[in-house]
């Protein structure tokens, strides 16, 4: 933190309204170590449920908030754009962590880039968010002062895509969540013997390439297959291809978890299955590794950057291989070595220095001021 500020770095941390996944964990984790901090002044914007949350996790609540006055995205970012300027009043850096900003700001703008899904997957999206975000992405990606990402591989897409000065490009690797300090419970009818999956059921998780091999992997090691995470966006493929392990006795899909549920699932799971096509960040992996679970994982290049000892990739096109590298991982003779914890103290200590960067970059000058920056 520098030295030479007199009164604290006010921050305006945009929670979303989204109320599941890595962008939620992201956005509630790095806020509430903010907000432990006397030296930053935090105004939480967000729905009601997300600063509530965001209040629990850190056991004070913010001295300011601005609720979104809706629940849903594509009305988020409507309101984003054009309506959080006048409601933020006076920040010194506003963070927008869910891929919008707004069209006009008195402040330097951090944009957190989790992934590019919506330019390259609009498809997995339904209705008026399909065909009204992903231009709005780009504009908002170009309208940023400094970007953050969590992963290398997308830091380099940015820097190609849209011509992005490397030197405005921050990765900042996530912490695994902190699920180490809740007591393990559970759930409900999980089996002794299981894999694991986690994350929604939209197409890009490809939860139902996993089922379709099931029925083989289920022969060499009498494991059930486990999902974990809400429904997500045209979920009805691996909907209708869990629905047909469970009646088959192979799996379950459990829905949404706790963390409590969570943590006493990567405890006790044989091994984790993450054959995702495409992620911004691979925190199923960072988690499931950080408490010693096999992992096998898909070859996109975010899983690849997190994968350490515990965790197998496998290209999607080889199906036997995958089958393979379950059967081998979940052997239940295998040592569980923990891999090396990061933590979001950690995380959030560099977002902090960026803040700082960002505001000494625009002293003295138009903070409102925009790179120019032409998408290729």
């Amino acid at each position: 933190m520098s030295t030479s500020r007199t009164r604290p770095l006010r921050v305006g941390f945009t929670l979303g309204v989204q109320d599941s996944g890595g962008v939620r964990r992201f956005g509630l984790e790095i806020a509430a170590w903010l907000l432990d901090q006397p030296e930053i002044e935090l105004v939480a914007i967000g729905s009601r449920a997300n600063i509530d949350a965001l209040t629990d996790l850190a056991g004070v609540a913010p001295r300011r908030e601005v609720v979104i006055p809706t629940d849903r995205g594509e009305l988020e970012v409507l309101w984003t754009r054009h309506a959080l300027d006048r409601r933020l009043g006076d920040v010194d850096v506003l963070h927008c962590n869910k891929q919008m900003v707004p069209v006009r700001s008195a402040c330097p703008v951090v944009l957190t880039v989790h992934d590019l899904l919506l330019l390259d997957r609009p498809d997995d999206f339904v209705g008026a968010k399909a065909k009204l975000l992903p231009p709005l992405y780009r504009r908002s990606i170009l309208a940023a002062n400094h970007w953050i990402t969590a992963c290398e591989s997308v830091a380099v897409d940015l820097r190609e895509r849209f011509s992005l000065p490397a030197d405005r490009i921050t990765t900042i690797p996530l912490g695994a969540s902190a699920l180490d300090t809740v007591e393990a419970v559970r759930p409900e009818g999980v089996p002794d013997s299981f894999a694991l999956v986690v994350g929604d059921l939209s197409p890009r998780k490809n939860v139902a390439y996993l089922a379709r091999l099931w029925s083989e992997v289920h022969e060499a090691t009498g494991l059930q297959l486990i999902a974990a995470g809400p429904e997500g966006w045209r979920s009805a493929q691996s909907r209708t291809a869990l629905r047909a392990l469970e009646a088959a006795g192979l799996g379950r899909w459990l829905g949404r978890v706790t963390d409590e549920e969570l943590r006493w699932l990567y405890e006790h799971a044989r091994v984790v299955a993450v054959p995702s096509i495409a992620e911004g960040y691979g925190l199923a992996v960072v988690e499931a590794a950080s408490f010693g679970c096999p992992v096998v994982a898909s070859e996109v290049p975010s899983l690849r950057a997190v994968a350490g000892d515990g965790v197998t990739t496998v290209s999607l096109a080889e199906p036997d291989r995958w089958i393979q590298a379950l059967v081998e991982a979940a052997r239940p003779d295998g040592e569980r070595p923990h891999a090396p914890r990061r933590t979001w103290a950690q995380a959030a200590q560099e977002v902090l220095a960026v803040y700082e960067r960002v505001v000494a970059d625009t002293t003295g000058r138009d903070a409102s001021r925009r790179v120019e920056c032409t998408p290729t």
